[in-house]
């Protein structure tokens, strides 16, 4: 008997080190030929600017906090750039500068900087599996791992070089080490939470939802006697404290107000803000800003311009309407058309077979789930699935819970959920190694979903390389080309023609930073020849016309480019 459970734990672990294998390659074939996406661009080099700068006035940090950009880092500080490239503090040159103009070749550079997070990416997927097989079981374990290893969000996120998945990293992580400290009462998780709840929080602006996970799971947990409320108060004082003290030193143990942490242009900005509030309320908030000191100062200067951007909306396109807010039913419509119809069948099924004991357990599972979800339908900056990132480890743990309860009759049961997991791999193999425009069947599939949702759901400009190439087998020397994406085009060899594009994006003819336009000129007029179009574009979301290129959907593409770029063969009779 023994000897068999041997065998049979042997067996385990070449399936779970075959899985992780998988999780890598298919991650490193998603990004292969992908060109650099909207805020890589700003992203890319970052850490290594600041680590060698000192400097935490650079723009990319108005964004998100510092981790995500020395992750992406780690392997470009071996190169050596131009000193003079670190001159200038503003992301958008310098990312371009080291990516397109350096000695080294560009997909070199992006390569260096997707690679560790494609790293951590296979690192989550193993403690999914962990944390599945600790709440259910071996098998359930496996489950949550195929689930992760051929989810098309996980794989489409999982290799560039944005925060997005670091945060998911490390949010994941900080409420696996606490669910270890509510099973075990051991300091060492304790401690292990608060490390991981500091990198969290360096990683993004909202992995902040971190910290009301914590206390109301806390909180919950107290009440079902694990611990008492003062047992409870004295251990998240300690996560805290361990917390703030990693995030100090993450910032370079800096100490100081909040004035002048800003790059010029946004402390200006901040004041103008300022001064348009009640005197009493700008003489308050004037003194806390320039006489008050903080430890990390960079860090609460940065949640203030996250929270003033959350609050200014983005454009979103949703049924074939474009809005300048993002709807609050948004998040719920980009579940139901780019998550995998099998995760969804497999989660609300494990929602339905819930009783009072189940929830118990799992509460801390469901929570952040809840938690996120309904941070983003009240954001108005919400533009894709890539925001709703840090649910789905969660999603992944809790629909393995399936294979830990009696349904059915359980040969029917286990056909039930073999057809649902290999309907679910197709479904990757089937768009690979485009994982970033995967649409699920409600929404007709990847060929139609643009005509629904876009945004970041399809197109971040990543398909400029496979431009060139279809430019190329088709003997096409210039192409009519609108883009969306913050890399000109000309940086991959593609010879084009403007069209009308967004007017914030760096490098189209008439870009000017830091304005907003309602009005500006854009030839909307119809075009003949062989026409590129971002999809994005497409839907004339981001252009200042929203009908302007509505002309071309009498039309039909000669190709779907990644199913992010349209291109047309229009003749001129």
């Amino acid at each position: 008997m023994n000897i068999a459970k041997g065998k049979d734990y042997s067996y385990s672990k070449f399936i779970i080190g075959f899985l992780l294998f998988l999780v890598f390659i298919q991650t490193l074939y998603g990004i292969h030929k992908k060109s650099v996406t909207w805020d890589e661009r700003c992203f890319i080099g970052s850490g290594d600017y600041i680590f060698k700068t000192k400097d935490f006035r650079l723009n990319t940090l108005l964004y998100h906090p510092p981790l995500s950009y020395y992750i992406s880092s780690i392997f470009l500080s071996f190169l050596e750039f131009d000193k003079s490239m670190y001159k200038n503090a503003d992301c958008w040159e310098f990312g371009n500068n080291i990516i397109f103009h350096s000695k080294y070749k560009p997909e070199t550079v992006v390569f260096l900087a997707r690679l560790p997070i494609a790293l951590l990416s296979v690192i989550l997927a193993f403690f999914v599996f962990k944390w599945a097989k600790s709440m259910y079981g071996l098998k359930s374990g496996l489950m949550a791992l195929v689930l992760y290893t051929f989810n098309t969000t996980i794989l489409s996120y999982g290799g560039l070089a944005l925060t997005d998945f670091v945060a998911t990293f490390f949010i994941f992580i900080t409420l696996y080490c606490f669910w270890l400290y509510i099973q075990t009462k051991l300091t060492r998780y304790t401690i292990m939470t608060g490390l991981f709840l500091g990198l969290a929080l360096m990683s993004k602006a909202t992995s902040i939802i971190i910290m009301p996970s914590l206390i109301i799971a806390g909180y919950f947990y107290s009440k079902q006697k694990y611990f008492t409320i003062r047992q409870l108060a004295k251990n998240l004082a300690v996560v805290l404290l361990i917390s703030m003290l990693t995030m100090y030193i993450g910032y370079g143990f800096r100490f100081g107000t909040l004035d002048n942490k800003l790059d010029q242009h946004y402390y200006k900005r901040a004041h103008e803000e300022i001064d348009k509030l009640p005197f009493t309320a700008k003489k308050i908030l004037t003194f806390l800003f320039r006489n008050v000191p903080l430890p990390f100062p960079n860090y609460f200067a940065e949640l203030g311009s996250v929270a003033y951007y959350s609050n200014l909306g983005v454009n979103s396109f949703v049924f074939g309407k474009v809005t300048d807010q993002a709807v609050w039913y948004l998040p719920l419509v980009i579940l139901l058309f780019k998550v995998q119809l099998a995760l969804l069948v497999f989660f609300i099924i494990s929602l339905f077979t819930l009783n009072k004991r189940n929830f118990v357990k799992e509460f801390i599972v469901l929570l952040p789930i809840i938690l996120i979800f309904v941070l983003f339908m009240l954001n108005n900056r919400t533009s894709g699935i890539r925001h709703l990132l840090g649910i789905f480890p969660f999603i992944f743990v809790f629909s393995s819970r399936l294979l830990s309860i009696k349904l059915f009759k359980k040969k029917i049961f286990w056909a039930f959920v073999g057809i649902l997991l290999l309907h679910y791999i197709l479904s990757t193999l089937l768009v690979a190694p485009h994982y970033l425009a995967y649409y699920n069947e409600l929404a007709g599939g990847p060929e139609n979903g643009y005509k629904y949702i876009v945004g970041s759901n399809v197109d971040l400009g990543q398909d400029l390389p496979e431009l060139k190439d279809y430019m190329e087998k088709n003997n096409i020397a210039k192409i009519k080309f609108s883009y969306f994406g913050s890399v000109d085009p000309k940086d991959y060899n593609i010879t084009y023609e403007y069209l009308a594009s967004p007017y914030f994006q760096y490098w189209v003819p008439d870009f000017q930073p830091f304005v907003t336009l309602t009005t500006r000129y854009e030839d909307c007029s119809e075009k003949n020849g062989y026409i590129a179009i971002s999809v994005n574009n497409l839907q004339n979301v981001h252009l200042i016309n929203k009908t302007c290129f509505n002309w071309l959907k009498k039309h039909e593409p000669v190709a779907k480019i990644g199913y992010s770029i349209f291109v047309y063969n229009i003749s001129n009779k």
